[in-house]
């Protein structure tokens, strides 16, 4: 506010001709309407100006203010009733895609396994037959190396025989062949040439069968 020129007492009665009595009544007249003017217009802050209250309503009103409120909830309630049952739905897709592609990710597993396994016993079998038909192998060798030596002795016996010459040499050669075991040589080296490459000879007695290979 504006600061206001007050009037001494003296002054008033000068210049109006009042009496300081007057005077002095004015000048609280006017303190008074000063201050009551700043309260007005510059009211405590703190202070809070309480709420109004609530107008009054008829029953009727009331019942109908719960009516919309319970239609609002209902609404409420039933939009999100749906919004959760399209998620739970959207999960559950989602769930079984998971599933589903676990399923084909297994299968996949138990198939390759499964082919594996084949696999391995197929290179087992294979291993064995290599190795059957190594020991056949060796043991065709061997019966070859056997077959050569008796041949070998074959060999040195008719030499030793051609050395003694004449006919003591056939008697000696005929009775040896009969008694020993150089007649088997000789019947193994006959059945030897009738056998083919894929056969196999087998021991009956004291004779040779040849066991022919499908």
């Amino acid at each position: 506010m504006k600061n206001r020129k007050r009037a001494s007492p003296y002054h008033l009665q000068q210049t109006t001709g009042y009496r300081q009595e007057d005077a002095s009544y004015h000048l609280y007249a006017q303190c008074y309407e000063d201050v009551a003017s700043e309260r007005i217009t510059s009211p405590n802050p703190t202070f809070k100006k309480p709420p109004p209250p609530p107008p009054k309503q008829s029953p009727s009103d009331q019942i109908k203010a719960l009516e919309q409120r319970l239609q609002t909830l209902e609404t409420r309630h039933s939009l999100d009733t749906a919004h959760w049952h399209q998620r739970l739905l959207q999960e559950q897709h989602a769930h079984q895609e998971t599933l589903k592609q676990f399923q084909q990710h297994i299968t996949a597993f138990i198939q390759f396994m499964n082919a594996m396994k084949q696999l391995d016993v197929q290179r087992r079998f294979g291993e064995v037959e290599d190795r059957l038909d190594q020991v056949m192998d060796c043991q065709q060798r061997l019966f070859d190396q056997v077959v050569s030596v008796e041949d070998f002795g074959m060999m040195l016996e008719d030499r030793i025989v051609e050395a003694e010459g004449g006919n003591e040499r056939d008697v000696a050669v005929v009775s040896r062949r009969d008694e020993g075991s150089c007649g088997c040589h000789l019947r193994l080296r006959g059945v030897k040439r009738e056998a083919g490459s894929g056969d196999e000879i087998e021991a009956v007695g004291s004779n040779y069968k040849v066991a022919r290979r499908d």
